[in-house]
C-alpha cells in the first residue's frame, strides 16, 4: 500500500503583537457543525529577529486551507504586500499519480491569488497540447 503526502514549510512576517490573536484564530476555528477545524498543518510563532509565523505540514497538508487561513490573517491584521508558498506531493512508492506539487502567490491586501500553478496539471496540459 502506498502512502501519499502533501508537504510544505513557509512563513508569514507578522508583528509580535499579532501572534497571540493569530494563534487564537488557528486554535478556535470550527467547521460548520461547530466541531474543531483541522487545518492539516501546524503553526508556530517565531520571535527572534524579524517576527513571523511558521507554517508546516510534514504528511497531509492541505494547501487550500493554508491559503484560507492566511486570507483570514491578512483581513484581520490589514496586511499588505505579497505572500506565497510552494508545496510538494510525494508518495512512499513509485506511483504514476504520486508526485507533483504547486505554488501560489497572494495579494495580502485583497486576499486574492495572483498566480497559482499545479505541477501535475501543468504537465498534463502541456503533454496534451502536443498531441
Amino acid at each position: 500500500m502506498a502512502n501519499y503526502y502533501t508537504e510544505f514549510s513557509c512563513t508569514l512576517e507578522l508583528p509580535i503583537e499579532h501572534h497571540e490573536r493569530a494563534l487564537v484564530i488557528y486554535n478556535k476555528s470550527q467547521d460548520r457543525e461547530g466541531e474543531p477545524f483541522e487545518y492539516g498543518f501546524s503553526v508556530k510563532a517565531e520571535t527572534e529577529g524579524t517576527p513571523y509565523l511558521w507554517f508546516y505540514a510534514d504528511e497531509s497538508g492541505i494547501p487550500d486551507l493554508l491559503i484560507e487561513y492566511i486570507s483570514q490573517l491578512a483581513k484581520e491584521f490589514k496586511l499588505i504586500g505579497r505572500w506565497g508558498f510552494a508545496w510538494s506531493n510525494t508518495c512512499s512508492k513509485p506511483r504514476l499519480d504520486g508526485f507533483g506539487g504547486g505554488a501560489c502567490v497572494m495579494n495580502l491586501k485583497t486576499q486574492r491569488i495572483i498566480k497559482h500553478i499545479d505541477c501535475a496539471g501543468w504537465l498534463m496540459n502541456h503533454l496534451e497540447a502536443e498531441r
